[in-house]
């Protein structure tokens, strides 16, 4: 554990020449409060140090990590420490009254999704949704946590498809679906820290089957990054122990309007069957 402390420290000061003087106040404190940078945020280290929250930020990026989440996630990595017990100490002091809570999870929240919207390439999430578009079968995957982020796409796409299978569970039934897997399927998963085995064990056997895999998750380190043809970054930054998802279902918003759009007329008629279903069935209350 200190071995690998010491290595992030060694790196940080081998970056040191890169810094600015207020970044270097910053750099200094990450290394003299090593366990604290576990839970504390951005915005508490630059009051700690007298710099705002953005020289913070720019600080962990010029340390050559993509975000200051990663530095923090490195620390709490060598410390050994559970994620979501470093994530409630940060939430508890973070968060100073019930509407406190309210109002700073949902300003996060536009700040995920904005950020995560920026950070897409337009280019590939067209050539995404074209490949998605003329797919054969889909799969889209999730386990725990992110099983609700796969079952909103997945239920979705397949109302407008037709093709879709969800998979959230593990059991015969998952096997027998996968096992028709080939170089004519898209399989999207979702996966964020501490990343499920169970969904890279499964991309990785589609991704075998000759599949195309899309792979939406929170950042570069993740460990499906490399079996992914189209990567998907979301924030899920939060005043709360567990990950937001805000930026996932805003993504997966984006999917299906640009799917709706691109095969208009093959998803008009697959939703007048639909509601005649709904309708011999009475499925819902109002019509």
């Amino acid at each position: 554990m200190q071995d690998e402390v010491k290595q992030i420290a060694a790196h940080i000061r081998s970056q040191s020449s890169r810094l600015t003087k207020a970044q270097k106040k910053v750099a200094e404190y990450i290394l003299t409060h090593p366990q604290e940078i576990t839970y504390m945020t951005a915005a508490q280290i630059g009051k700690e140090v007298d710099v705002s929250e953005t020289t913070v930020i720019r600080t962990a990026m010029n340390l050559g990590f993509r975000k200051f989440s990663d530095l923090q996630e490195a620390y709490q990595k060598a410390f050994g420490k559970k994620r979501t017990l470093s994530r409630l100490a940060e939430s508890t002091t973070d968060v100073d009254s019930i509407a406190s809570a309210l109002y700073k999870s949902f300003r996060q929240d536009r700040q995920n999704i904005q950020a995560t919207l920026e950070a897409i390439d337009e280019e590939q999430f067209r050539q995404f949704i074209l490949r998605l578009a003329e797919a054969e079968k889909i799969y889209v995957v999730g386990f725990r946590s992110s099983s609700a982020d796969a079952f909103f796409l997945g239920f979705s796409l397949n109302n407008l498809l037709g093709n879709v299978r969800t998979v959230t569970s593990v059991g015969p039934d998952m096997e027998d679906s996968l096992r028709h897997a080939d170089e004519h399927t898209v399989a999207i998963g979702f996966s964020f820290p501490r990343y499920t085995v169970k969904t890279k064990e499964v991309l990785a056997y589609l991704r075998q089957k000759h599949a195309t895999i899309a792979v939406i998750t929170d950042s570069i380190r993740s460990p499906l990054m490399a079996l992914a043809d189209y990567t998907f970054l979301t924030n899920i930054q939060s005043y709360t122990s567990v990950d937001s998802h805000a930026a996932s279902m805003a993504l997966s918003n984006a999917i299906i309007a640009a799917v709706s759009f691109q095969v208009k007329d093959r998803i008009v008629q697959n939703l007048k069957v639909l509601e005649n279903y709904y309708a011999e069935r009475q499925i819902f209350l109002e019509k």
